[in-house]
């Protein structure tokens, strides 16, 4: 029996000790600020990473706009440019009842 509460009060005193500490922890404004920092560093990393990947993806993107080829399309979808003698034919839209047709 002695056995016993000799464990139990150890126990006791254990938790009591972490109990101690963690209200010691949490009420100092220093540890706080240490948690809050590790947070917002965490979520900064997080934020670089996702930055990176889209500064990638823009690379991608702004090296494929660059090519001539692209250029010469986009120039003639977007902006209706024609190459020196060259003739543009436009046609009518259909009309409802050719559509259905």
């Amino acid at each position: 029996m002695k056995q016993k509460d000799a464990v139990i009060t150890r126990r006791t005193g254990l938790t009591l000790l972490a109990l101690a500490a963690a209200v010691l922890l949490l009420a100092n404004p220093g540890f706080r600020s240490l948690v809050s920092n590790k947070l917002e560093v965490f979520k900064m990393k997080r934020r670089l990473a996702e930055l990176k990947t889209e500064s990638a993806e823009l690379k991608s993107s702004a090296a494929e706009t660059a090519r001539t080829e692209s250029v010469e399309y986009n120039a003639r979808r977007e902006l209706g440019m024609l190459k020196e003698g060259e003739i543009e034919f436009r046609f009518p839209p259909p009309s409802e009842k050719e559509r259905d047709q």
